[in-house]
């Protein structure tokens, strides 16, 4: 038997919360263009850019290279949030 299901939009012990918000305040900006992204069939330049800008392109990446460098519950959990939904998958 499995207990309730986990809201991934909350962070989950050991996640970074702010790497957290930032993965939920995209996400929420790729779900408004989906429609026109889907009649497009094209990644809207406007979410290459919160892309770049949010950092998460980044979230593997040491941060003594630039990048994120995000611990292991985090990136598991960007991963769920991506998984939930195929616009978020962009991240």
């Amino acid at each position: 038997m499995t207990g309730p299901p986990t809201d991934f939009r909350v962070p989950q012990p050991g996640a970074d919360a702010d790497i957290i918000r930032k993965t939920n305040d995209l996400a929420v900006r790729l779900a408004q263009r989906a429609p026109e992204a889907d009649r497009s069939r094209r990644l809207p330049t406007e979410t290459v850019d919160d892309l770049r800008s949010s950092g998460l392109l980044t979230l593997y990446i040491d941060a003594a290279d630039g990048g994120l460098e995000a611990n292991y519950p985090t990136q598991m959990q960007v991963t769920e949030l991506a998984a939930a939904d195929k616009q978020p998958r962009w991240i």
